[in-house]
């Protein structure tokens, strides 16, 4: 009963005021927490760019700019386009990021197209070789096989020789030339 007969002989003003202070904790814990995300959302694009060498993917054009951070932060639009003097410094602090991050970043679609060109150039490189060296070892192959098949002529050849031989041999009388004992 103590606090509620204290807020009820508080004047208007003083009730007022007391919103006003509770008004402004809520408003700079909602600063905080925008500030929070936006940082967060700048260290995951950071590493999102890295990863794919320079182009950020979540945006259509592979740009970056104040626009896509704060739909990545979940933010509103306009939300740095406040004139309160946080939200200025937090601005420039977000267009100085751009800038560093631009430096760094191709994201236009010029810039990209020569990127994925040259990623399917080293591809198209690639196969290439690989269809290169599979045709050559199709010749190889083949030679092999040539190679096999006159080798299996030169056995035959070599048995049915081997084969006369052998006739010719048992046709032969063997002579001792041994001296005989007497």
């Amino acid at each position: 009963m103590n606090a509620k007969a204290s807020t009820s002989k508080r004047s208007p003003a003083g009730r007022a005021e007391q919103i006003s202070v509770e008004g402004r904790k809520v408003a700079a814990g909602r600063r905080s927490d925008a500030r929070q995300r936006i940082s967060d959302t700048m260290k995951s694009i950071e590493q999102a760019v890295i990863a794919n060498d320079g182009v950020y993917p979540n945006s259509k054009d592979g740009k970056i700019n104040i626009q896509v951070l704060l739909k990545e932060a979940g933010l509103n639009p306009v939300y740095l386009e406040k004139k309160r003097p946080e939200i200025i410094a937090l601005k420039n602090q977000v267009r100085a990021w751009l800038r560093k991050l631009g430096k760094v970043s191709p994201g236009n679609v010029d810039a990209i197209r020569r990127k994925v060109t040259a990623k399917a150039d080293e591809a198209r490189a690639e196969a290439d070789e690989v269809r290169q060296r599979y045709a050559e070892a199709e010749l190889e192959h083949a030679a092999t096989l040539a190679q096999l098949d006159a080798a299996r002529k030169t056995i035959e050849d070599l048995k049915r020789e081997k084969a006369e031989l052998l006739m010719q041999l048992a046709n032969v009388i063997p002579i001792d030339r041994r001296a005989k004992p007497k």
